[in-house]
């Protein structure tokens, strides 16, 4: 097995508690056919891309901004009507009813009409959208049209989170489905399974426990999982690059919203298994945000910041889109804020240089 150089990698995001069963859910052909790095251990998902690809990337995203958006959005907004009614019914189910081959059926219909949301969902990720961010920067004037494009972009991404949303957080779709599951095939640990090997388990095929707790995706492994000890040598060589980072304690990232703010930090980590609401409702009006990413599930703490910082950045990014509605300085793409920073900590968000500061 090649093992992969992390310094041939941008860290995209972080995120808290995602499973290797979820994360088969929704690794679809965006990802499957380029050069990614996903990394688990403990609480914590990293999700990296190679230098190389993020740049041919960059370009499809210009491309596909300027020839195909149109079409692209027509099919987003009627998926999102369809989701919004499906993901109801499937939530009335009452699986225990269900024959072996109807639940097995039914399971991968569901499977694949959510893996349609996150395919339309990956032509909204960031990092397909650096040359565009580049090109508007450069000349806002003579970019205008794509300008237009990119903020309906920002706004279709909104709608789309929110629906796929339910199919992660807690209460997702997709959990009375795993508890059925669970019952018919006595086991505990369902979230080391990809959701093919549980429809083999239904089908009385024999599959080979593995703890996938800790593991390693990516092109280089062909998307099979690396685990153990090989698992934890990548993770650590990726840790150590951001771990440099980290130790600097400077945070600099692209400017989202300009303005100037000072206020206490309060850090709302992005994890699925965690309640939002409550992590929400301990932040003060005015204190500034310090979060990975800010998508719907993040609205309220938004609204009540002074200003935000996230690790992910891009012009096509949750905070870019909230910042700008609600006209609070904003700096994004500091890939270690919430690793640097801490619960309290006065700072000064300097959001017309693109720099945090520790006061």
């Amino acid at each position: 097995m090649i093992k992969p150089n992390p310094k041939n990698y941008d860290f995209l995001w972080l995120l808290n508690n995602i499973t290797y069963l979820e994360t088969t859910l929704w690794i679809r052909e965006g990802f499957l056919k380029r050069n990614f790095i996903i990394t688990s251990k403990g609480s914590e998902f990293k999700t990296y891309i190679g230098k190389k690809e993020r740049i041919k990337l960059s370009k499809i995203g210009l491309i596909f901004l300027q020839k195909h958006f149109s079409k692209y959005k027509k099919e987003a907004e009627n998926k999102i009507k369809q989701a919004r009614l499906h993901f109801k019914k499937i939530k009335d189910r009452e699986f225990f009813s269900f024959s072996n081959q109807e639940f097995i059926k039914t399971f991968l219909q569901d499977v694949k009409f959510a893996q349609t949301l996150w395919k339309l969902y990956f032509y909204t990720e960031y990092f397909l959208y650096d040359k565009v961010d580049e090109k508007i920067r450069k000349n806002p004037k003579k970019n205008n049209e794509l300008l237009k494009k990119v903020q309906e972009m920002q706004k279709l991404k909104f709608k789309l989170r929110d629906i796929i949303n339910q199919t992660v957080f807690p209460g997702h779709i997709f959990e009375n489905y795993f508890r059925e599951i669970k019952r018919r095939n006595k086991i505990n640990n369902i979230n080391s399974f990809h959701y093919q090997e549980l429809v083999g388990l239904l089908k009385d095929k024999k599959i080979k426990k593995i703890n996938r707790e800790t593991f390693v995706l990516g092109k280089f492994n062909n998307w099979k999982p690396t685990t153990g000890k090989r698992a934890l040598k990548i993770i650590k060589a990726f840790d150590k690059i951001l771990l440099q980072e980290i130790q600097k304690k400077k945070l600099k990232g692209q400017i989202a919203n300009r303005g100037f703010y000072k206020g206490r930090v309060k850090i709302i980590p992005v994890d699925i298994k965690k309640n939002l609401a409550k992590e929400i409702s301990k932040m003060k009006k005015g204190d500034i945000l310090v979060t990975g990413t800010t998508g719907p599930e993040m609205i309220l703490a938004c609204r009540k910041a002074g200003a935000i910082v996230t690790e992910e950045g891009g012009i096509c990014s949750h905070a870019a889109i909230v910042s700008r509605e609600l006209n609070i300085p904003c700096v994004i793409g500091t890939k270690i804020a919430t690793q640097v920073l801490k619960d309290g900590d006065l700072i000064e968000v300097d959001a017309n240089n693109g720099i945090v500061k520790i006061l």
